[in-house]
This record gives C-alpha cells, sequence and structure tokens, in this order.
C-alpha cells in the first residue's frame, strides 16, 4: 500500500443564508437601536472584554425585543433542521443580542454553562443581522488542541491555522459545538451601519433514537416553551 495522508477528528461548523433576513431586521432591528440609544448596560460579569454592548444574561431586556415566546426562534429552527441529519428535539436556553458599533471586540470564549438548573448546551448559533463584510470582524474559531499541536510539527502543506475566519455575508447563521472556542477582534467605527448579531445557544434532548437530556431535568418554562414551539413547527 502506498503511502497517505488523513485528517483525524474534524470539528464541524454549519453555515446557511437565512432568506428571511430582512423580514427579521423589521421584527426586531429598530428594538435593538432604540435599546443601544437609550439603556446603558454595563459588560457583564465574569467577560473580559471592556468594550461591548450585548443583551447577554438580560431577561427583560431580551423579552422586549425578542418576546417573551421567542419570534425569531420558528426562522432559527427552520435552519438549523436543515443541519442536522436525523429527527431532533432541542430546548432553546437563551437568545441575545450583541452590537458593535465603536472599536468593541470580544475575547476568547466558548458558551459551555455552568448552571446547575440548564442542560448544558450542545451547539451555539450566530446570525449575522447586519454585516458588511468590507468594514466588519468576522467571527474566529480557535482550534481546540492548539496548544497540544505544540508538541508535534505541523507540515507546511497542511495549511494550518491556529483559528479560522469564515467568510461572511449579511444573513449568514452559523451553529457550531458550544465548547469551540471563538472571538472578534476589535472593530473599526462603523456609526453608519452596526455590526448586529442574535446569538442563542440549545441542548439537543433528542437525536434519532438516542436520549441526551432527560425532560425531567428540564426547568417547566423551557420545556413548555420548546414544546409548543417544536409541535407549531412539527418537528415532533
Amino acid at each position: 500500500m502506498n503511502g497517505y495522508r488523513k485528517a483525524l477528528f474534524p470539528i464541524h461548523i454549519y453555515q446557511a443564508n437565512i432568506k428571511e433576513n430582512e423580514k427579521i431586521k423589521s421584527l426586531v432591528l429598530n428594538k435593538i437601536e432604540k435599546c443601544y440609544h437609550k439603556k446603558d448596560i454595563p459588560v457583564p460579569d465574569g467577560w473580559h472584554t471592556d468594550k461591548i454592548y450585548t443583551s447577554f444574561d438580560l431577561k427583560e431586556v431580551n423579552d422586549s425585543i425578542f418576546g417573551s415566546e421567542n419570534i425569531l426562534h420558528p426562522y432559527y429552527i427552520k435552519y438549523i433542521s436543515k443541519f442536522f441529519d436525523d429527527s431532533f428535539k432541542i430546548v432553546i436556553h437563551d437568545t441575545w443580542f450583541n452590537y458593535y458599533v465603536n472599536g468593541e471586540y470580544q475575547e476568547i470564549h466558548n458558551h459551555l454553562t455552568s448552571d446547575l438548573f440548564i442542560p448544558p448546551s450542545h451547539f451555539s448559533c450566530i446570525h449575522y443581522l447586519t454585516f458588511n463584510p468590507d468594514k466588519h470582524e468576522p467571527v474566529r474559531f480557535v482550534d481546540p488542541i492548539e496548544e497540544v499541536r505544540y508538541s508535534s510539527l505541523e507540515f507546511n502543506s497542511h495549511r494550518y491555522s491556529e483559528t479560522y475566519a469564515p467568510t461572511i455575508q449579511e444573513g449568514d447563521f452559523f451553529m457550531f459545538p458550544s465548547y469551540l472556542e471563538h472571538f472578534v477582534k476589535k472593530s473599526q467605527p462603523t456609526p453608519d451601519y452596526p455590526r448586529i448579531t442574535i446569538a442563542l445557544n440549545f441542548a439537543v434532548i433528542n437525536y434519532g433514537d438516542k436520549v441526551l437530556v432527560n425532560k425531567a431535568h428540564l426547568p417547566g418554562y423551557l420545556l413548555s416553551y420548546n414544546l409548543r414551539l417544536a409541535i407549531f413547527l412539527g418537528i415532533i
């Protein structure tokens, strides 16, 4: 047998363009803009960036924009279902927006949760509601075994890089494992057109015949909302 080369243990990210992006803008963009101009929001506890405007972990703010039974989830689950290759049920933990307009940035982080009352996130998603690829910074994903690789050698022909920045267009929607670290470089000021993303985390309850999360361990409000949403979408 002749020699060969094989890449082992790939990590997958998923990307699609949301065709309803203009519709979603009409639903939430003005509310996000009003929030930015009227409400002072501090950087969330535990975040190491000193400059970002985000509604992360602010239920009252997010409910005022997305609704208590999030009006965007049906759109997002439509595209999440395109990524899955078997039947599934999910529970969405939270949804928030990030607003970059004047040099904001986000340090390297992941979306794993330590909340004992919420099942761990399996996947996270980012929706690029407004994005100019000529001016705005993309997300950059980080190799989770970067430090381990230093104990060996990557050949030039591998074309290896510690980070990966996908090509992004406005309306793009990404799904990736919640453990996958990522960051956003400091952005140039774009006062005429801010970079706005909407992010969410979700746990997979069932995948095919596999049960990943026991429904008995789900908070009642998460189970009842996601059950109604799944029935509406015809997922279950």
